[in-house]
């Protein structure tokens, strides 16, 4: 009778997954206030009630997350990205540099504005992008580089900055994944000339969409692109002695309510992602095959990176691998894309040449051969217990291997 559950045997784990984004109280009443109050947008009703949500969250995030001078709240992470090209002055002819392990936004930005896009390989010890790798692929067309805290995980931000300032770059943050992460004490997404987040319903403070764009003043030089019509006195005087040509990135006033009432819990449910992954890391240390990343102490964490090793599960490819865990625990696991996934060859990225022959050996092993990821938005927020029983999936997939191996035969 076989035991692994993708086998047919008894799942380890019958609990449901849990919900995210999780809606309380506080969203529903914050919703709920906006629509009364007729105020949903930015730019309309706007003398009725008087409250513009989205100022006081531009507001509460420089308390909450400080170090920039300006956060200005967008329709997207994707909107901020292209904001971060634009207003360093990137276009047709320049190059910019980004990761090949993460979603496509960040080759899509620099892509928008006319620029080529150069892929530099990941870092073995957490993926995210390597800046040895970064400095090799500078040439005299390139004008920045965007990177990419994968899952929570932080880039290498002081030899980022020193290779920057060494060949006058400017340095894009995509922090998509990377809500509350600190690298060495600082907030990632204030190292760097700007910095771009998203609240879109996956992310680590959801609400439905939704991005935030933060830079200094000195980021803007002499105009201003993301034009958020109506958006308070602090855009206004940004935009003193300024020209602007812009598009409508603006976010709505009920993502603002949202996020406004989401703001003051993100602390506590990042420290319990924190414990409850240096519980998981503890366990994981105890099977051969199975090997923790390098992380932050105060990082938060959108996926739970570790990596496999074959050898030791006698051959299993990682994806069935990954497809017993899942049965195991019914929990999500997902892997970062790669630069040579099938998007990457589609008409639209085949216009820009630049990137394409560029094969990133780490990038692309951790794709299809070690690199796992537990969705941890809401799965770290559960009891300890429930990370014991990652673990114990884990022990029992092995101890179990030669039904797997016979599953992977079958199957392939």
């Amino acid at each position: 009778m076989s035991k692994l559950a993708i086998a047919g045997g008894t799942p380890l784990r019958t609990g449901k997954t849990p919900p995210w984004p999780q809606v309380g109280e506080a969203e529903i009443q914050a919703a709920l206030e906006t629509v009364k109050d007729g105020q949903m947008g930015r730019i309309g009703r706007m003398g009725d009630s008087g409250r513009n949500r989205t100022d006081a969250l531009r507001e509460a995030w420089k308390k909450y997350y400080p170090g920039k001078e300006y956060s200005i709240p967008c329709a997207s992470c994707c909107a901020a990205l292209e904001m971060a090209v634009r207003n360093a002055g990137i276009g047709p002819g320049d190059e910019v540099i980004t990761t090949p392990a993460t979603w496509v936004s960040p080759a899509v930005a620099p892509l928008q504005v006319g620029a080529d896009v150069v892929f530099a390989d990941v870092s073995p010890e957490n993926y995210c992008i390597d800046p040895a790798a970064v400095e090799a692929a500078i040439t005299r067309r390139t004008k920045a580089v965007i990177v990419v805290h994968i899952g929570g995980y932080c880039c290498q931000m002081d030899k980022i900055m020193a290779i920057a300032q060494r060949h006058g770059l400017k340095v894009i943050e995509d922090c998509a994944q990377a809500q509350g992460s600190k690298y060495q004490g600082r907030y990632v997404g204030t190292w760097g000339d700007y910095g771009c987040y998203s609240f879109d319903i996956g992310k680590l403070m959801p609400a439905g969409e939704g991005g935030m764009f933060v830079c200094d003043d000195a980021a803007f030089g002499p105009w201003i692109y993301g034009s958020l019509g109506h958006a308070g006195e602090q855009i206004n005087q940004m935009s003193r002695d300024r020209s602007r040509d812009a598009w409508n990135y603006r976010m709505t006033e009920i993502q603002a309510a949202i996020l406004l009432a989401q703001l003051p819990r993100m602390e506590g449910q990042q420290q319990t992602r924190i414990r409850n992954a240096a519980h998981l890391r503890r366990r994981l240390e105890e099977i051969e095959g199975i090997a923790n990343i390098a992380f932050e102490p105060e990082q938060n964490y959108y996926s739970f990176l570790f990596k496999y090793d074959k050898q030791y599960f006698k051959g299993v490819q990682k994806k069935y691998f990954e497809a017993a865990l899942r049965r195991e625990l019914n929990f999500s696991f997902f892997s970062s894309p790669s630069n040579q996934e099938p998007v990457y060859r589609s008409p639209y990225f085949r216009a820009n040449a630049k990137y394409r022959g560029f094969f990133c050996p780490v990038a692309e092993r951790a794709y299809t051969e070690e690199g796992m990821g537990l969705a941890g938005s809401a799965t770290l927020l559960c009891e300890e217990r429930e990370m014991d029983l990652i673990a114990d999936a884990i022990v029992k997939v092995k101890a179990n291997i030669d039904e797997l191996v016979k599953f992977q035969a079958e199957a392939g």
